[in-house]
């Protein structure tokens, strides 16, 4: 991104991502969240909270656990800085206070940087301090497009478009394959239901009392099991679906504690609890209808030149992610070098970003866009961002379960 990815570069990516995407400011379904469905979670970058703030002011925006580990080892050392993501991750505030006590231990001005950056934004006792908050899934890092990234990392050798093409082929591959292992599958993900199981299992010796008669409120007492989990009870409200341990309203799927209700007060079997009360984001007919359409391709060699999209001068390199070295004389796109039909820049560099390309081209304030394939490429590369998560499934293979192949090329159902 142009200028150092500061406020105005990510004011600009961000309001052409919610015009290719609408429906990331749609609001929640959860009547006691304040905050809209989708939140974002950052590495605190100035220029994009900033930005956040005035594309997205209704949007919860949380910090990811890793970067902030990684600034707290900068300002004051390793041993504050392996405490940071259980501190993000814990519900409970008694073992929230236990670490920051640690941590004051090792490093006082450790505990007053962690203190200087708000709860609500990377702790998650603050979730259960806040209903109100939207709940993350269990999703403090921003690991899993960390991932992706990494796996689409060959791509950036190439043009932009080289490097979006291949992105939107490794990603209907992706999707054609989890489509096809999951195609016909019925009931709770398997995971989950590994889990619940186990909570199950675990929760037959709890006590179960009503607060109120006929209310909605229960008391959950956990027997002690030794010195690492002593005796203790959670505050549980079944028509809320929330407990004081955090996880229920977090995840979407019954705690044990709100197992033990089940079992236990209304004696529901456990096949019953996986069918009505978890949420329909981890049952198998959610997964299957999320699969069922794919990314539309777009052949290169249909599209002619939209007589905008030209390449700018080279008069500076590009400031951020460093050029691998060994490239030899690559100053020249690929794409250019051989005189293809599609005369496009290669956007490693500073000033030949898609932000360049339009800035060049007096597109960016023009209200009404013609669809150039510049264009249409921009959509598509918000829609493999606004897609990501379906890489958490399985392996990153590109090849597709279930496709044909003939030579070096594969078949891929849409």
């Amino acid at each position: 991104m142009k200028d150092g990815e500061d406020a105005e570069g990510w004011k600009w990516f961000l309001e052409l991502l919610v015009e290719a995407i609408p429906l990331l400011k749609m609001q929640h379904p959860y009547n006691r969240c304040r905050f809209c469905y989708f939140t974002v979670i950052s590495d605190r970058q100035k220029g994009l909270i900033q930005a956040l703030q005035q594309v997205f002011p209704d949007n919860h925006h949380c910090f990811c656990s890793v970067h902030i580990a990684r600034n707290v080892e900068k300002e004051v050392g390793k041993k504050v800085a392996k405490l940071v993501h259980a501190l993000s991750a814990t519900f409970s505030k008694r073992e929230s206070d236990e670490l920051m006590a640690k941590i004051n231990a090792i490093s006082a001005r450790g505990k007053k940087y962690l203190e200087g950056i708000s709860a609500n934004q990377w702790r998650s006792t603050a979730w259960v301090d806040d209903p109100t908050l939207p709940p993350r899934f269990g999703i403090v890092t921003t690991n899993m497009s960390e991932s992706v990234n990494s796996m689409v990392g060959d791509a950036r050798d190439g043009s932009w478009l080289e490097c979006t093409n291949d992105i939107v082929r490794k990603m209907m591959n992706r999707i054609c394959s989890l489509r096809e292992e999951n195609y016909g599958r019925e009931g709770v993900v398997d995971k989950v239901a590994e889990i619940l199981e186990s909570r199950w299992k675990n929760c037959s010796n709890f006590q179960v009392r009503e607060v109120v008669k006929g209310g909605s409120q229960f008391d959950v007492f956990r027997p002690s099991r030794g010195a690492s989990q002593p005796e203790t009870n959670r505050l549980l409200d079944v028509r809320e679906q929330t407990c004081e341990c955090g996880k229920w309203q977090e995840h979407g799927v019954p705690c044990i504690d709100a197992v033990a209700y089940y079992r236990l007060f209304e004696t529901q079997t456990l096949q019953y609890i996986m069918d009505n009360h978890v949420s329909e984001h981890y049952k198998y007919e959610t997964v299957n209808e999320l699969l069922k359409e794919n990314i539309v391709p777009v052949s290169l060699d249909i599209l002619d030149q939209d007589g905008v999209t030209l390449p700018p001068n080279r008069t500076k390199r590009s400031s951020g992610r460093p050029r691998k070295k060994g490239s030899g004389n690559d100053l020249v796109s690929p794409m250019i070098q051989t005189n293809h039909p599609l005369f496009v820049a290669d956007a490693r560099r500073e000033d030949t970003t898609l932000k360049h390309v339009l800035q060049e081209s007096n597109l960016r304030n023009n209200n009404q866009l013609s669809l150039t394939f510049l264009e249409q490429y921009i959509t598509v590369i918000t829609i493999i961002r606004f897609q990501y998560y379906l890489w958490i499934g399985g392996s990153s293979s590109n090849s597709c379960s279930g496709s044909n192949s003939f030579g070096n090329y594969s078949v891929v159902e849409t």
